[in-house]
Protein backbone atom coordinates (compact mmCIF):
# COMPACT_ATOMS: atom_id res chain seq x y z
CA UNK A 1 0.00 0.00 0.00
CA UNK A 2 1.77 3.55 -0.98
CA UNK A 3 2.10 5.55 1.95
CA UNK A 4 1.77 9.04 0.58
CA UNK A 5 2.02 10.71 -3.19
CA UNK A 6 5.38 11.04 -4.91
CA UNK A 7 4.09 14.98 -5.75
CA UNK A 8 4.90 15.82 -1.49
CA UNK A 9 7.84 13.75 -0.91
CA UNK A 10 9.42 15.17 -3.75
CA UNK A 11 8.19 18.78 -1.58
CA UNK A 12 9.34 17.48 1.41
CA UNK A 13 12.93 16.74 0.12
CA UNK A 14 13.05 19.61 -1.63
CA UNK A 15 13.41 21.11 1.53
CA UNK A 16 15.80 19.28 3.67
CA UNK A 17 19.28 20.26 4.10
CA UNK A 18 22.08 18.33 4.80
CA UNK A 19 22.72 17.87 8.37
CA UNK A 20 25.00 15.45 10.52
CA UNK A 21 23.08 12.36 11.22
CA UNK A 22 23.56 11.50 14.84
CA UNK A 23 20.59 8.56 15.06
CA UNK A 24 19.72 5.29 12.89
CA UNK A 25 16.38 4.41 12.29
CA UNK A 26 15.62 0.70 11.60
CA UNK A 27 12.80 0.02 8.87
CA UNK A 28 10.90 -2.94 8.49
CA UNK A 29 8.41 -3.52 5.74
CA UNK A 30 7.55 -6.32 2.93
CA UNK A 31 6.89 -4.11 0.38
CA UNK A 32 10.16 -2.30 -1.57
CA UNK A 33 8.23 0.76 -2.54
CA UNK A 34 7.69 1.64 1.10
CA UNK A 35 10.93 0.54 2.22
CA UNK A 36 12.14 3.25 -0.45
CA UNK A 37 10.04 6.18 -0.21
CA UNK A 38 10.95 6.08 4.02
CA UNK A 39 14.56 5.53 3.55
CA UNK A 40 14.34 8.54 0.75
CA UNK A 41 12.18 10.76 3.52
CA UNK A 42 14.44 10.27 6.48
CA UNK A 43 18.08 9.25 4.51
CA UNK A 44 18.51 12.98 4.57
CA UNK A 45 18.23 13.71 8.55
CA UNK A 46 18.95 9.80 9.96
CA UNK A 47 21.09 6.48 9.19
CA UNK A 48 18.75 4.14 7.40
CA UNK A 49 18.64 0.54 8.15
CA UNK A 50 16.08 -1.76 6.36
CA UNK A 51 14.98 -5.48 6.62
CA UNK A 52 12.26 -6.79 4.57
CA UNK A 53 10.37 -8.82 7.21
CA UNK A 54 9.99 -10.00 10.95
CA UNK A 55 12.66 -12.33 10.95
CA UNK A 56 15.34 -10.33 8.77
CA UNK A 57 15.13 -7.22 11.31
CA UNK A 58 15.34 -9.68 14.09
CA UNK A 59 18.59 -11.32 12.87
CA UNK A 60 19.99 -7.75 12.10
CA UNK A 61 19.38 -6.60 15.50
CA UNK A 62 20.90 -9.50 16.38
CA UNK A 63 23.71 -9.72 14.57
CA UNK A 64 24.47 -5.69 15.37
CA UNK A 65 27.80 -4.91 17.22
CA UNK A 66 26.12 -2.05 18.53
CA UNK A 67 22.20 -2.74 18.50
CA UNK A 68 21.67 0.03 21.20
CA UNK A 69 22.85 2.42 18.20
CA UNK A 70 19.19 1.93 16.65
CA UNK A 71 17.10 4.64 17.90
CA UNK A 72 14.49 4.18 16.09
CA UNK A 73 12.42 0.95 14.82
CA UNK A 74 9.54 1.62 11.94
CA UNK A 75 7.63 -1.55 11.20
CA UNK A 76 4.68 -2.97 9.00
CA UNK A 77 2.54 -4.49 11.06
CA UNK A 78 1.34 -7.23 8.44
CA UNK A 79 4.20 -8.92 6.95
CA UNK A 80 5.20 -12.50 6.32
CA UNK A 81 6.33 -15.37 9.01
CA UNK A 82 5.99 -12.51 11.65
CA UNK A 83 3.89 -9.75 12.44
CA UNK A 84 5.34 -6.35 13.37
CA UNK A 85 3.98 -6.27 17.29
CA UNK A 86 5.82 -10.22 17.75
CA UNK A 87 9.09 -8.70 16.01
CA UNK A 88 8.94 -5.50 17.79
CA UNK A 89 8.32 -7.28 21.24
CA UNK A 90 11.29 -9.96 20.68
CA UNK A 91 13.65 -6.55 20.14
CA UNK A 92 12.63 -5.44 23.68
CA UNK A 93 15.23 -7.48 25.60
CA UNK A 94 17.96 -6.45 23.09
CA UNK A 95 17.47 -3.18 22.83
CA UNK A 96 15.08 -2.01 25.52
CA UNK A 97 15.30 1.79 25.66
CA UNK A 98 14.81 2.30 21.21
CA UNK A 99 11.74 3.89 20.00
CA UNK A 100 8.63 1.83 18.09
CA UNK A 101 6.18 3.05 15.82
CA UNK A 102 3.73 0.35 13.92
CA UNK A 103 2.56 1.16 10.27
CA UNK A 104 -0.12 -0.57 9.62
CA UNK A 105 -3.19 0.08 7.01
CA UNK A 106 -5.77 -2.29 8.64
CA UNK A 107 -7.34 -0.85 11.74
CA UNK A 108 -7.35 -3.34 14.08
CA UNK A 109 -8.08 -2.75 17.98
CA UNK A 110 -6.50 -6.27 18.99
CA UNK A 111 -3.42 -5.21 17.17
CA UNK A 112 -3.41 -1.44 19.04
CA UNK A 113 -3.81 -3.07 22.29
CA UNK A 114 -1.00 -6.04 21.90
CA UNK A 115 1.15 -2.70 20.73
CA UNK A 116 0.43 -0.56 23.48
CA UNK A 117 0.71 -4.04 26.33
CA UNK A 118 3.23 -6.27 24.67
CA UNK A 119 5.55 -4.36 22.31
CA UNK A 120 5.82 -0.91 24.02
CA UNK A 121 5.26 1.08 21.13
CA UNK A 122 5.94 4.56 21.25
CA UNK A 123 3.22 5.54 18.80
CA UNK A 124 0.96 3.47 16.45
CA UNK A 125 0.26 5.29 12.76
CA UNK A 126 -2.19 4.60 9.84
CA UNK A 127 -1.24 4.65 5.86
CA UNK A 128 -1.25 6.80 4.18
CA UNK A 129 0.87 9.11 6.16
CA UNK A 130 1.20 12.73 5.42
CA UNK A 131 5.12 13.30 4.84
CA UNK A 132 5.48 15.67 7.29
CA UNK A 133 3.72 13.79 9.90
CA UNK A 134 5.84 11.18 9.84
CA UNK A 135 8.74 13.34 10.13
CA UNK A 136 7.39 15.15 12.76
CA UNK A 137 6.89 11.35 14.83
CA UNK A 138 10.19 10.23 14.19
CA UNK A 139 11.47 13.16 15.26
CA UNK A 140 9.30 13.19 18.76
CA UNK A 141 10.47 9.79 19.30
CA UNK A 142 14.12 10.35 18.27
CA UNK A 143 13.67 13.18 21.13
CA UNK A 144 12.59 11.06 23.30
CA UNK A 145 15.22 8.38 23.36
CA UNK A 146 17.07 11.69 23.91
CA UNK A 147 14.97 12.35 26.83
CA UNK A 148 15.31 9.41 28.37
CA UNK A 149 19.15 9.14 27.93
CA UNK A 150 19.52 12.18 29.16
CA UNK A 151 17.29 10.60 32.28
CA UNK A 152 19.43 8.49 32.78
CA UNK A 153 23.07 10.05 32.52
CA UNK A 154 21.59 12.56 35.29
CA UNK A 155 20.19 9.66 37.24
CA UNK A 156 24.04 8.54 37.02
CA UNK A 157 25.61 11.53 37.70
CA UNK A 158 23.44 12.43 40.50
CA UNK A 159 23.91 8.70 41.80
CA UNK A 160 27.68 9.32 41.66
CA UNK A 161 27.03 13.00 43.08
CA UNK A 162 25.33 11.22 45.96
CA UNK A 163 27.81 8.75 46.25
CA UNK A 164 30.85 11.09 46.69
CA UNK A 165 28.63 13.11 48.60
CA UNK A 166 27.97 9.72 51.42
CA UNK A 167 31.90 9.56 51.17
CA UNK A 168 32.55 13.28 52.28
CA UNK A 169 29.84 13.10 54.85
CA UNK A 170 31.43 9.58 55.98
CA UNK A 171 34.53 11.29 55.80
CA UNK A 172 33.52 14.36 58.06
CA UNK A 173 31.55 12.60 60.12
CA UNK A 174 34.76 9.93 60.95
CA UNK A 175 36.95 13.36 61.62
CA UNK A 176 34.28 14.67 63.42
CA UNK A 177 34.52 11.56 65.44
CA UNK A 178 38.25 11.44 65.62
CA UNK A 179 37.91 15.13 67.04
CA UNK A 180 35.27 14.22 69.43
CA UNK A 181 37.53 11.54 70.47
CA UNK A 182 40.64 13.67 70.70
CA UNK A 183 38.37 16.29 73.03
CA UNK A 184 37.10 13.62 75.49
CA UNK A 185 40.79 12.10 75.63
CA UNK A 186 42.17 15.25 76.32
CA UNK A 187 38.70 16.13 78.81
CA UNK A 188 39.84 12.77 80.66
CA UNK A 189 43.43 13.88 80.66
CA UNK A 190 42.37 17.22 82.20
CA UNK A 191 40.15 15.77 84.96
CA UNK A 192 42.77 13.22 85.57
CA UNK A 193 45.43 15.75 86.30
CA UNK A 194 42.74 17.96 88.12
CA UNK A 195 42.34 14.82 90.44
CA UNK A 196 45.93 14.52 91.07
CA UNK A 197 45.46 18.04 92.58
CA UNK A 198 42.39 17.19 94.23
CA UNK A 199 43.46 13.63 95.68
CA UNK A 200 46.98 13.48 96.01
CA UNK A 201 47.59 17.26 97.57
CA UNK A 202 44.76 15.99 99.66
CA UNK A 203 48.05 14.11 101.60
CA UNK A 204 51.50 16.36 102.54
CA UNK A 205 48.95 18.99 103.02
CA UNK A 206 46.86 17.14 105.16
CA UNK A 207 50.04 15.66 106.96
CA UNK A 208 50.96 19.48 107.64
CA UNK A 209 47.45 19.71 109.25
CA UNK A 210 48.54 16.91 111.20
CA UNK A 211 51.06 18.09 112.57
CA UNK A 212 49.51 21.65 113.43
CA UNK A 213 47.14 20.07 115.70
CA UNK A 214 49.84 17.95 116.56
CA UNK A 215 51.84 21.27 117.88
CA UNK A 216 48.55 22.81 119.73
CA UNK A 217 49.00 19.99 122.27
CA UNK A 218 52.27 19.58 122.43
CA UNK A 219 54.17 22.92 121.48
CA UNK A 220 57.55 21.97 122.93
CA UNK A 221 57.85 19.51 120.04
CA UNK A 222 57.93 21.98 117.49
CA UNK A 223 61.50 21.45 116.51
CA UNK A 224 60.58 18.32 116.10
CA UNK A 225 57.98 19.06 113.60
CA UNK A 226 58.91 21.54 111.85
CA UNK A 227 61.02 20.00 109.16
CA UNK A 228 58.49 17.51 108.69
CA UNK A 229 55.83 20.24 108.12
CA UNK A 230 58.56 22.26 105.69
CA UNK A 231 58.97 18.53 103.56
CA UNK A 232 55.32 18.09 103.29
CA UNK A 233 54.29 21.97 101.77
CA UNK A 234 57.40 21.54 99.21
CA UNK A 235 56.22 18.46 98.71
CA UNK A 236 52.85 20.00 97.95
CA UNK A 237 54.24 22.53 95.78
CA UNK A 238 56.20 20.32 94.15
CA UNK A 239 52.97 18.18 93.42
CA UNK A 240 51.79 21.12 91.41
CA UNK A 241 54.73 21.33 89.59
CA UNK A 242 54.22 17.73 88.40
CA UNK A 243 50.85 18.45 87.27
CA UNK A 244 52.26 20.93 85.00
CA UNK A 245 54.77 18.86 83.99
CA UNK A 246 51.90 16.36 83.22
CA UNK A 247 49.90 18.74 81.11
CA UNK A 248 52.98 19.14 78.85
CA UNK A 249 53.49 15.29 78.87
CA UNK A 250 49.77 14.92 77.79
CA UNK A 251 50.59 17.49 74.67
CA UNK A 252 54.71 15.87 73.91
CA UNK A 253 55.90 19.46 74.78
CA UNK A 254 58.15 17.33 77.78
CA UNK A 255 59.32 14.46 79.39
CA UNK A 256 59.16 13.59 82.90
CA UNK A 257 62.66 14.28 84.78
CA UNK A 258 63.50 10.52 85.18
CA UNK A 259 66.41 9.86 87.52
CA UNK A 260 68.06 6.89 90.00
CA UNK A 261 66.97 6.73 93.59
CA UNK A 262 67.44 5.07 96.56
CA UNK A 263 64.27 3.01 96.89
CA UNK A 264 64.18 3.09 101.02
CA UNK A 265 64.90 6.76 101.38
CA UNK A 266 61.63 7.51 98.90
CA UNK A 267 59.68 4.90 100.92
CA UNK A 268 61.32 6.51 104.45
CA UNK A 269 59.64 9.94 103.10
CA UNK A 270 56.83 9.01 101.83
CA UNK A 271 55.72 7.29 105.44
CA UNK A 272 56.98 10.29 107.31
CA UNK A 273 54.26 12.20 105.56
CA UNK A 274 51.68 9.59 106.70
CA UNK A 275 53.06 9.47 110.17
CA UNK A 276 50.06 10.76 112.43
CA UNK A 277 47.78 8.38 110.02
CA UNK A 278 49.87 5.55 111.07
CA UNK A 279 49.68 6.61 114.53
CA UNK A 280 45.99 7.37 114.61
CA UNK A 281 45.44 3.50 113.93
CA UNK A 282 48.13 1.78 115.72
CA UNK A 283 49.16 0.30 112.30
CA UNK A 284 52.63 -0.96 112.50
CA UNK A 285 54.58 -0.40 109.18
CA UNK A 286 57.48 -3.07 108.49
CA UNK A 287 59.94 -2.14 105.71
CA UNK A 288 62.47 -4.85 104.41
CA UNK A 289 64.17 -3.06 101.97
CA UNK A 290 68.17 -3.01 101.09
CA UNK A 291 69.81 0.32 101.35
CA UNK A 292 71.50 0.47 98.46
CA UNK A 293 68.80 -0.38 96.19
CA UNK A 294 68.06 2.30 93.64
CA UNK A 295 65.17 2.48 91.00
CA UNK A 296 64.87 4.85 87.99
CA UNK A 297 61.75 6.71 88.70
CA UNK A 298 60.21 10.70 89.40
CA UNK A 299 60.96 11.55 92.79
CA UNK A 300 57.82 13.90 93.79
CA UNK A 301 55.29 11.76 91.55
CA UNK A 302 56.75 8.65 93.38
CA UNK A 303 56.16 9.89 96.65
CA UNK A 304 53.21 11.55 96.66
CA UNK A 305 51.20 9.94 93.81
CA UNK A 306 52.38 6.57 94.00
CA UNK A 307 54.17 5.55 97.53
CA UNK A 308 51.81 7.72 99.48
CA UNK A 309 48.57 6.46 97.62
CA UNK A 310 49.42 2.99 97.95
CA UNK A 311 50.29 3.86 101.93
CA UNK A 312 47.40 5.93 102.30
CA UNK A 313 44.50 3.17 100.94
CA UNK A 314 46.64 0.50 102.97
CA UNK A 315 45.78 2.39 106.29
CA UNK A 316 42.18 2.99 105.17
CA UNK A 317 41.19 -0.52 104.40
CA UNK A 318 43.15 -1.81 107.85
CA UNK A 319 41.66 -2.25 110.76
CA UNK A 320 43.75 -0.64 113.87
CA UNK A 321 46.58 -2.33 115.52
CA UNK A 322 47.29 -4.27 112.67
CA UNK A 323 50.52 -4.04 110.20
CA UNK A 324 51.66 -3.15 106.76
CA UNK A 325 54.81 -4.99 105.38
CA UNK A 326 56.87 -3.53 102.74
CA UNK A 327 59.69 -5.58 100.55
CA UNK A 328 61.16 -6.27 97.53
CA UNK A 329 61.58 -9.42 95.04
CA UNK A 330 63.39 -9.58 91.47
CA UNK A 331 61.34 -10.58 88.71
CA UNK A 332 63.48 -11.11 85.30
CA UNK A 333 65.77 -7.54 84.96
CA UNK A 334 62.97 -5.43 86.79
CA UNK A 335 62.68 -4.89 90.94
CA UNK A 336 59.33 -6.27 92.42
CA UNK A 337 58.03 -3.67 95.26
CA UNK A 338 55.36 -5.13 97.13
CA UNK A 339 53.35 -3.43 99.32
CA UNK A 340 50.95 -5.59 102.20
CA UNK A 341 48.40 -4.99 104.09
CA UNK A 342 45.95 -7.17 106.18
CA UNK A 343 42.36 -5.13 106.09
CA UNK A 344 39.01 -6.28 104.34
CA UNK A 345 40.40 -6.55 100.72
CA UNK A 346 38.49 -6.10 97.72
CA UNK A 347 36.12 -7.99 95.79
CA UNK A 348 36.57 -9.19 92.30
CA UNK A 349 34.21 -6.74 90.84
CA UNK A 350 36.17 -4.42 92.48
CA UNK A 351 39.02 -5.46 91.09
CA UNK A 352 38.17 -5.02 87.68
CA UNK A 353 36.98 -1.50 87.79
CA UNK A 354 40.03 -0.82 90.14
CA UNK A 355 42.41 1.36 87.11
CA UNK A 356 39.34 3.04 84.94
CA UNK A 357 38.74 5.92 85.52
CA UNK A 358 35.01 5.83 84.22
CA UNK A 359 34.33 3.40 86.44
CA UNK A 360 36.55 4.13 89.75
CA UNK A 361 34.14 4.86 92.76
CA UNK A 362 35.11 5.48 96.51
CA UNK A 363 34.09 3.74 99.69
CA UNK A 364 34.60 4.14 103.26
CA UNK A 365 37.68 2.80 105.38
CA UNK A 366 37.24 0.84 108.38
CA UNK A 367 37.25 4.05 110.17
CA UNK A 368 34.20 5.99 108.06
CA UNK A 369 37.67 7.20 105.97
CA UNK A 370 36.73 8.57 102.68
CA UNK A 371 37.97 8.85 99.33
CA UNK A 372 37.72 10.06 95.73
CA UNK A 373 38.47 6.72 93.92
CA UNK A 374 41.03 8.27 91.61
CA UNK A 375 44.22 7.35 93.56
CA UNK A 376 44.82 3.71 91.51
CA UNK A 377 44.52 4.65 87.95
CA UNK A 378 46.81 7.79 89.08
CA UNK A 379 49.43 5.00 90.41
CA UNK A 380 49.11 2.96 87.13
CA UNK A 381 49.60 5.98 84.73
CA UNK A 382 52.83 7.36 86.32
CA UNK A 383 54.17 3.86 86.50
CA UNK A 384 54.10 3.30 83.29
CA UNK A 385 55.51 6.58 82.87
CA UNK A 386 58.52 5.59 84.41
CA UNK A 387 58.21 2.39 82.33
CA UNK A 388 56.95 0.21 84.74
CA UNK A 389 53.69 -2.25 85.45
CA UNK A 390 51.36 -2.21 88.42
CA UNK A 391 49.92 -5.52 89.74
CA UNK A 392 47.15 -5.69 92.35
CA UNK A 393 45.84 -9.16 94.21
CA UNK A 394 43.41 -9.29 96.69
CA UNK A 395 41.27 -11.36 99.24
CA UNK A 396 38.08 -10.41 100.95
CA UNK A 397 37.55 -9.87 104.77
CA UNK A 398 35.21 -13.53 104.52
CA UNK A 399 38.74 -15.37 103.65
CA UNK A 400 41.06 -16.81 106.83
CA UNK A 401 43.01 -13.73 108.06
CA UNK A 402 46.21 -14.63 106.95
CA UNK A 403 44.74 -14.78 103.44
CA UNK A 404 43.11 -11.21 103.66
CA UNK A 405 44.08 -8.09 102.56
CA UNK A 406 45.84 -6.47 99.36
CA UNK A 407 48.93 -6.90 97.53
CA UNK A 408 50.22 -4.18 94.95
CA UNK A 409 53.41 -5.29 93.19
CA UNK A 410 54.91 -2.45 91.44
CA UNK A 411 57.65 -3.40 88.62
CA UNK A 412 60.72 -0.83 88.49
CA UNK A 413 63.27 -0.76 86.51
CA UNK A 414 66.73 -0.80 88.88
CA UNK A 415 69.17 1.82 88.84
CA UNK A 416 72.63 1.97 86.93
CA UNK A 417 74.90 0.72 90.23
CA UNK A 418 72.23 -2.65 90.31
CA UNK A 419 72.15 -2.88 86.15
CA UNK A 420 75.61 -3.38 86.18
Amino acid sequence: MAIFSKEKLRKIKAKLNRVEKKHCILIVDDEEANLRVLSELLAPEYNILLAKDGREALDLVVRESMPERIHVILSDQRMPHMSGTDFLEQTIPLIPRTKRIILTGFIDINVIIASINQAQIYKFLLKPFDPQQMLLTVKRAVEAYELEEQNIELTQKLQDLNSKLEEKVQLRTQELEQKNRLIEKQRNESRELLHILCHDLANPIGSVFGFVKLLRKRPAKLVNYINIMERGLQNALDLIEIVRKLRSLEDRKQNLEINSFQLLLLIEEAASLLQHRFTQKAIKLEINIDPELEVLVEKTSFINSIINNLFTNAIKFSKPNSEIKVRIDSHNSLILLIIRDFGIGMSPHTLDALFDLEKSYSRLGTDGETGTGFGIPLVKKFIEFYGGRIEIFSQEESTPTFKQGTEIRLYLIPGPLQEG
